[in-house]
């Protein structure tokens, strides 16, 4: 037996979150001492980095997100069509269901997913429902009644210049988990 070979593992390594508000930032940092405000990155990290893990993300996302969508016929014809034009494009680049594999992906590695809802011009129904990358967001300081109403959005937290989308209602724009 050759000792050089010995892998040690040690379970008892925590690596979760440091969810904290930082002094001078309006929004929440997600991280560990090691990659700090970088967790979702880290995440990232593992599951290519183990092809194993990899493996469970994407067999348990694919259970979560189904084969298709699939809507039943009704007697309201127009709102059948309507449905059958929504699932086909929700935006100008994908399916619905394509949306929600994305969405079930990010929740099994993520621990939660973002969409960016479109509404129409009347704000009656939705337009387009756009995934958003849950290691791109950050959510900003609750206002003063205690309601998260601005979300950070970047494509590089190391570098951290970011876009604002603000909510001020429910049926407006971000939606998060």
């Amino acid at each position: 037996y050759i000792k050089e070979n010995i892998i040690n593992i040690n379970l008892e390594t925590s690596t979760a979150p440091i969810i904290q508000e930082i002094r001078g930032k309006d929004y929440i940092e997600y991280g560990t001492d090691e990659f700090r405000n970088l967790y979702p990155q880290f995440l990232i990290d593992l599951y290519y980095n183990s092809s194993t893990h990899a493996a469970i993300i994407n067999a348990t996302s694919e259970m979560i997100a189904g084969q298709e969508i699939v809507a039943e016929e009704t007697d309201n014809l127009e709102a059948y069509v309507k449905l059958q034009k929504f699932i086909a494009n929700a935006n100008s680049n994908e399916t619905l269901h394509e949306v929600i594999k994305k969405c079930a992906f990010d929740f099994k590695l993520q621990g939660g997913f973002a969409l960016n809802i479109i509404w129409s011009k009347d704000r009656t129904e939705i337009s387009e429902i756009y995934h958003i990358p849950a290691e791109r967001l950050r959510v900003g300081l609750p206002n003063e009644m205690g309601r998260v109403d601005k979300y950070y959005i970047s494509a590089d937290w190391k570098n951290t210049s970011c876009l604002l989308y603000t909510s001020p209602s429910p049926r407006d724009g971000l939606l998060s988990r």
